[in-house]
This record gives C-alpha cells, structure tokens and sequence, in this order.
C-alpha cells in the first residue's frame, strides 16, 4: 500500500510540472491584437452613433415643422416660442408665450429690450419693415418688425419633450417673427427673419422674409439648453453658427443656414436647421378691413383648382367642394348666376335673381292677384309652393335651432350674453358707444371704426360675459412730419460725441409713427455707468453694492459695454432682528404672541423664532364648529360642535348639534371609456336609477339615434 500511494504521488507532481501560465511575451502579443480588435471595432460604432443623433435631429426638426404647420392650419397663426429656461417641473415648461400686445386687462407680454433675451426668451428685430394693410398704403407699417427666439412649444404643438430635443439631448430652438403668432396679423408675405448661407447670400426671397427658424445647436452645442433649462455654453458669435444664438452683437434678427462645416474657425457651422418663407404669389388674397383671411385664390389667371372635403376635385371647375356650404355670419352672401341640379350646368338651371327680381317672376311669386297675402312653404315641379300667411314664432328669450317632424318649431332658450353697451372713444366730451348684440358663447363682433382709426373686437364667454380681445387703432390722431437734430446718446446705444438728423413722422388716420436717421455724425467716447447703493444679496442684509459697467470704443463709429463689475460692500450684522406676531391659539383671545429672531454670523442665517411677549387670555367655553357629510348610505350634512376648558387648556370632544340627513339616491355612473356605437346588446343602465351601493355591472348608455355606446363597468353610487 505504501508503496502504491507513493508511486500515486510522483505521478501529481510529474502532472504539476506540466502545466504552465502565460509568458509576458504571450501575454503582450495578445493585448496588441485585442487593442487592434478593438480600435477596428470602435471606428464603425462612433460611424454608428454620430448618424443616429443625426437622424434623431433631422428627423425631430422634421416632426416639429409639421407640427407647425398643422398647427397653422387649425389656429391661423403660428406658436408663440416657449421659454428656453424653464425647468421640467416649471408650469410654463413646454407651453406658448404670449406673442399678442394689445394693452388689454391680463395681458402678459413681456418687457423687454431689443437685443437682449429675459425670461428665457430673446428678442430681436428685423432688417425689414412690412405692411399688414397693403390695400391702405403706409397705415398698418410694423417698425421695427420683432423676432422672439425660445425653445420649441411642444405641448401646444402635442409632442412628446423627447421630440422637442435634438439628437445631443438640447432643446431645439425657434425663432419666430412675433405678429405671425397673432391671428389678426398673421400674413403669409410679412416674416422678417433673415437668413443667410456662409458667404452672407440671402436663403430667402425676398430677402429678409422668412417666418421662422428651426435650429440644433450641433455637436459644439454653441449656445445651447438642456432639458431642464440650463444653458451649457454662452453663445460663440465669431463661428457661423454663432450667428443663429447671438442676439446681442447688432440686434438683427440674422439666421445662418450653412453647410456642415467642423473646422473650428470663423466657418465653423455644425448646426441644423430648417425655415419657412414663401416667395410665390398668395394662394389667398386679403380684402375688407385687411384682418381676415377670408378670399378667393386667383384660378381665373392660373391652372389651380381647389378641393374642398376631395382630394381629387374635378379638374373641370374652379372649385369642387364634396358636403355643405354655409356661411357662419349672420351678413355672409353666395353671388351666383345660376344655380342648376347637373353636374356640368347646362340644363335645369334657374336664375336666383328670379327671387329678388323688381317685377316678381310668377314661377316664385306667391303674392298675386288671384292669391294675396300667400307665403312661399316649398318647391315642386320647377315652381313655387304657395300657402296661406300663418306666423310662427319661438317664445321670447329664445332662438330658433331647428324644425320638428311635425312642423313645429324647435326653439332653445338664449344662454350667451346680453345686449352690451361698449365705450370706445370720448372726444371733446362726446362717448361714441357701441351696442353689442345678445349673442351665443363663442362669437367674436368686431365695433365700427371710432375716433380716427380705433376698433375692438368683442367675444361672449362661456359664462355669460363680454371680454375685449383686441384693439387696435387710436380715437384721435395729429398728423406729423418733422426733422430734428438730436444727439447721438439719444438714439444710440452708449456713449457717443456728436448729432444725428431724424425725421418724426404720424401717419393718420392709424396713428402709426415712424423715425428714419437722415445723417449721423457721432463718434464714440469711452464712459462708465455706475449704480451705486444696489441692494445686497440675501442673508448679508446690510451695506450696499455698486455696479459699474465700462463702455469701449473699438473705433471712432463702433463701441461695445464690458462685462459688469461689482463691488461689494456687504456685510453680515449680528444685530439684525426680525420681528413677527402670531395669533393666540385656539380658545384664547388677545393682542397675540410677539416673537424675534437674530441674523447669525458670520453664515448670514437667520436664528429660531423666540418669543418676546405674549398678550393672550383663556376663553373658557369658546366653541368651535364643523361639517361633516352624513354616514353612508345617506346623503346631507351633520354639523358638531366643540367646547374650550381652561383648566385642561385644550378642547372636549366634538359632539353633534344638527343633523340634516336624508336617504341617497343612487345612480349608475359609468367607470370606463366607451366603444361603439353597436346596437342595443346590454342593458341601458348609464344615468338611472339603482338600489345597491357598489354594484358593479356591463352596461351602456343610449344615444338620440337608437345606438348605444358600450361601457365595461358601471358602479352604482
């Protein structure tokens, strides 16, 4: 046995010798092939992952344009740009601005400068002027014409936040020119945007006329905001791409839309964008007060035919429209010389002038010699219908909705606005007023022209009030023409040496003023503005601060402000005491409690709150009460009451002094959403009445056409 376990040994430790590890060698060899390995591997995937965020970006700036553009057709204006700094959890995250100042009660139109952003919002002016009534020539001229930039709208425009991002994780951009986001000065013609290619040829024509601009900060994330509304670069205006986030270098509302271009130089443009201008001529063309879009396209000088309700309208017509025409105001009028029951018009046709003809055509006349007094009740056999005169009418209070199958009217009781008088302009003492029709929630009317050039557009709420939603226009206006010699601090920005010759002009009756720079002869001049005695941040209350912002001329003709520098000489005091009075708690009266607390240095934190004084006096029996709803399965009210006992210093027990309860009636209420509708399968329950509170049954709920819609629960209660 020995002799076995020994041979058994010699054998492990012949095995042992064997076997052996890597040499360093080896080991060397092998990391240089997986590094090659690797390296092959990486350049595909960064290939891989660099067209993935571009695609993200196209595709999301694609979504977005669509989105506008749908949004364009539903609304008849643009968004207004959301705010770029505001966080996730912020209530304006994601949603519209407001783009209209009309002056009204509400209105939250931003202040703002021109060149400057605020509020996460940047604002900016045009190189252009634009006309919004080009049918009255000079009076509805916009000068300067304003461009808002800020992050996409995503919620009114119904995305997601993902698709408001681009492939780098930030928020797109959207520069807007701002009265396009305003229904009532919203022309297709009037974008002031600028946009440029890298040699400065404009992209757009006519120049300076594109609506908004859609833009990716690119890889470089010049300019750019993160998701939660942190901007993680200031803008580069010395690249190209610079151009699409500087707003304050000349205040001009320029728009870069390059070619990709990663040099890291003056060239530099790894942006995307997209924008919208219309050069062709309108498909629609703007009449009456210049505020509607309500007018015809030109198919009579061109091959374009409109469809409405088909996508394949007849070619043969000018307009091919597949359901019902109606006009939706009161004064709207169909001028049409024929009216004819064939497609191609060329029989069965009658004049509509017959209806209304000075001498009455007797196939539409029933007032005759042989039939006085007769009313028209129908048409048959190419003629009219005759019948005797008998007056219908609905009661008053209410209007007339529709007619019954037996002839009867049907008639709803008027539930909108009353009748309303509105005050519009008062000149030399005299109110030139405005009467408001009683009207349905929902209508807009719109006041005849007061004082020089002033209207207002009315609307009847859904509660039974009129609320103005525009004006525009002035009561009274002096016509002006004049050229003065002003100095040049007074028109530019800075400190300047010098004159400039400007020409004031009040074009009436609109009230719109104007100014245009003849000469300038300015020259810069190196100056300050300090603001001294600025209040101290928080927490180091005492003391001031001074800013001082230095302007530096460049040359003689350009200038620019440096940065601010502040001086602080703020300075934390222990003797800062903060005073404060609390009321007496429950069952005592009195003057209250007076507490204090000190400012702690040299942290700058308030102290506790210590109490100074106290004036309060035990009211012993003071009673306090409450509601509360009734036990199921009644329904009403209980009311209790408590009392105060000094001795215990607290209240006793709540005990009941009404009670006001009645058995419930119970209804089933439907819990889930409806399908359908499908004929009458379940048991009609929605809206009835039930016995057993917390039943549960599939029910559905009938509709005035004998279907039902379909719900899978219904909860008695």
């Amino acid at each position: 046995m020995r002799t076995l376990k020994h041979t058994q040994n010699n054998m492990k430790a012949r095995s042992f010798k064997t076997q052996r590890g890597f040499t360093l060698i080896e080991i060397a060899i092998t990391s240089f092939i997986l590094g090659i390995i690797i390296a092959a591997a990486l350049v595909p995937y960064n290939i891989y992952r660099q067209t993935q965020i571009r695609e993200t970006t196209s595709n999301n700036i694609i979504k977005i344009n669509t989105a506008i553009d749908n949004f364009l057709f539903q609304n008849g204006r643009y968004p207004c740009p959301a705010r770029l700094d505001a966080s996730r959890t912020d209530p304006d995250y994601g949603l519209e601005t407001d783009c209209e100042n009309d002056g009204g009660p509400g209105d939250e139109y931003p202040i703002f400068t021109i060149g400057q952003c605020t509020g996460g919002l940047c604002f900016e002016r045009s190189e252009r002027t634009v006309d919004l009534d080009p049918s009255d020539a000079g009076v509805n001229i916009l000068d300067p014409v304003i461009i808002r930039r800020g992050a996409v709208p995503f919620r009114a425009l119904q995305l997601t936040e993902d698709e408001a991002l681009d492939g780098f994780g930030m928020r797109v951009q959207y520069a807007l020119t701002e009265h396009l986001a305003v229904r009532e000065t919203f022309f297709r013609t009037t974008g002031g945007i600028s946009i440029v290619d890298s040699q400065g040829n404009s992209r757009v024509n006519p120049p300076q006329s594109g609506q908004y601009f859609l833009f990716s900060t690119g890889e470089d994330k010049n300019g750019a905001y993160t998701i939660e509304g942190v901007q993680v670069f200031g803008c580069d205006a010395s690249r190209l791409d610079g151009e699409n986030c500087d707003t304050t270098t000349d205040n001009l509302a320029i728009y870069a839309a390059g070619d990709f271009n990663n040099s890291g130089t003056a060239s530099h443009f790894d942006d995307t964008a997209q924008y919208y201008s219309t050069a062709e001529n309108p498909l629609w063309r703007v009449t009456g007060n210049g505020f509607d879009i309500r007018d015809v396209p030109e198919v009579e000088n061109s091959d374009a035919v409109i469809g409405v309700g088909t996508d394949t309208p007849d070619q043969t017509v000018e307009m091919d429209v597949s359901g019902e025409v109606r006009g939706v105001e009161t004064d709207n009028k169909i001028q049409t010389n024929a009216i004819c029951d064939d497609e191609t018009g060329s029989s069965n046709c009658f004049s509509p002038g017959d209806f209304g003809a000075e001498t009455p055509v007797d196939s539409f006349n029933c007032d005759t010699t042989d039939n006085p007094g007769q009313l028209a009740t129908g048409f048959s056999n190419g003629s009219i219908d005759c019948t005797g005169v008998r007056e219908v009418r609905c009661p008053a209070g209410h209007f007339l909705t529709g007619i019954n199958p037996d002839g009867t009217l049907d008639c709803t009781a008027v539930t909108g606005c009353p009748s309303q008088n509105v005050d519009l302009c008062t000149i030399a003492g005299v109110t030139d007023v405005f009467n408001l029709p009683a009207s349905l929630p929902g209508r807009r009317v719109t006041t005849d022209v007061s004082g020089a050039s002033r209207r207002e557009t009315w609307q009847c709420q859904n509660d039974g009030t009129w609320t103005r939603v525009n004006r525009r226009g002035v009561c009274t206006c002096t016509p002006v023409d004049e050229t003065d010699d002003l100095s040049c601090e007074a028109v530019r920005e800075g400190f300047w040496n010098g004159t400039v010759t400007v020409r004031d002009q009040t074009i009436c009756p609109q009230g719109q003023s104007t100014r245009t720079i003849l000469e300038e002869n300015c020259t810069c001049r190196e100056d300050s503005i300090v603001e001294p005695n600025l209040r101290c941040n928080p927490g180091r209350l005492s003391g001031s601060r001074t800013r001082t912002t230095q302007w530096v001329c460049d040359s003689p003709d350009s200038g620019r402000f440096l940065n601010p520098v502040t001086t602080d000489n703020c300075f934390c005091d222990s003797n800062r005491r903060q005073p404060r009075n609390r009321d007496c708690p429950p069952g005592f009266d009195g003057d209250g409690i007076d507490q204090e607390r000190r400012l702690i240095c040299p942290d700058a934190v308030w102290g506790p709150w210590q109490e100074v004084s106290r004036d309060c006096t035990c009211n012993d029996g003071e009673q306090e009460f409450r509601t509360r709803g009734c036990d199921a399965p009644e329904t009403g009210t209980i009311t209790e009451v408590r009392k105060f006992n000094c001795s215990t210093g607290s209240f006793g027990p709540w005990t009941e002094s009404s009670r006001r309860c009645g058995q419930a009636t119970l209804q089933w209420r439907t819990k889930t959403n409806s399908t359908g509708p499908f004929a009458n399968s379940l048991s009609n329950k929605a809206g009835r009445i039930c016995t057993q509170a917390g039943a549960r049954e599939r029910c559905s709920s009938a509709t005035g056409n004998g279907q039902h819609f379909h719900f899978d629960v219904c909860e008695c209660e």
